[in-house]
């Protein structure tokens, strides 16, 4: 039963809030809001109502359709917003590598210079065991 008058019960419970509120907007609301406040609700049922009206006069494929196509236009930006976002984490990655991938570089160019200078005595060297 109450799921099917919730609708009613909330406009009851935001009638008893404006009663208490006295019809006054919170004080940390901007001037626009706090002028458009008194005339909300009607506002919003009067949009439902011509939404409603709208959808009743079409056939239910292109009322489908409509709706299909609004999700379509709002899930494309935000798969647009996660490939930039991942080409920008393939990126940071991409460089993390290249700075470690040097930083190892260096190493073994450190090491395989050590190793040459050890190699000052021929007896130790000989060409063919040259590095």
């Amino acid at each position: 039963m109450v799921d099917e008058n919730i609708i009613l019960l909330r406009i009851q419970i935001r009638e008893i809030e404006m009663v208490e509120m006295k019809g006054k907007a919170s004080s940390d609301w901007s001037e626009w809001e706090k002028k458009y406040f008194q005339n909300y609700g009607s506002d919003l049922c009067e949009a439902v109502e011509l939404l409603q009206r709208l959808l009743i006069n079409t056939r239910p494929s292109f009322a489908l359709a409509t709706f299909a196509l609004l999700m379509l236009t709002i899930s494309m930006p935000i798969f647009q917003l996660l490939f930039h976002f991942l080409a920008f984490a393939k990126g940071i990655l991409w460089f993390l590598k290249r700075v470690a991938c040097a930083s190892i570089w260096d190493q073994f160019e450190t090491m395989k210079h050590k190793l040459e200078n050890l190699c000052w005595e021929p007896r130790f060297c000989e060409k063919g065991n040259r590095l």
